[in-house]
């Protein structure tokens, strides 16, 4: 259970800095299915390296006070959120 919540709660945090796009590759993707939520999932659900520069320029322009860099342009275009 807490490796399930910390990534579930990676790909919200991924949704706050990154919009709410979807990917096919890595923790943004929109649907897990039960081989992606143990701990054998290992680095498929990480952030992917694209996802991972998104981020990583999403902080730095939320830290240097520019809002509008937030929503990074590393993911796939934005799919309906599944819950």
């Amino acid at each position: 259970l807490p490796l399930m919540l910390g990534r579930a709660i990676a790909h919200e945090f991924g949704h706050a800095l990154l919009g709410p796009g979807h990917s096919s590759q890595g923790i943004m993707q929109p649907l897990w299915g039960g081989e992606k939520l143990g701990f054998a999932a290992g680095n498929a659900m990480a952030f992917t390296s694209d996802q991972e520069r998104a981020l990583q320029l999403a902080v730095k322009a939320r830290h240097d006070g520019k809002p509008e860099g937030l929503q990074a342009d590393a993911q796939e275009p934005a799919a309906p959120h599944e819950r």
